[in-house]
């Protein structure tokens, strides 16, 4: 039993395991070479506050230049058009 258990977990690897060493000698490990979609905390902080003052002002526009803004760039649940798509 205890040989099953133990072969069941031979494949597995750590997102912290040193793959090897990058350009200055520090260690290298999987976690620092998979490629991730998440932006950068910084990025997210930013795009958050941009975000807010634009749902903050949107009330300023009239019913249509706030339309096709929400269009354009996929605000309030909209997929984001190109201009082509939303002249038309």
């Amino acid at each position: 039993m205890h040989l099953r258990k133990i072969k069941k977990h031979e494949q597995e690897t750590s997102l912290n395991d040193q793959m090897g060493q990058d350009v200055e000698g520090g260690t290298l490990t999987l976690a620092d070479i998979l490629p991730s979609n998440d932006l950068p905390v910084d990025d997210q902080l930013a795009f958050k506050e941009l975000t807010h003052h634009l749902y903050k002002w949107m009330h300023l526009l009239d019913e249509r230049e706030a339309e096709i803004i929400q269009h354009r760039y996929g605000l309030f649940h909209y997929s984001p058009l190109t201009q082509v798509a939303l002249a038309e």
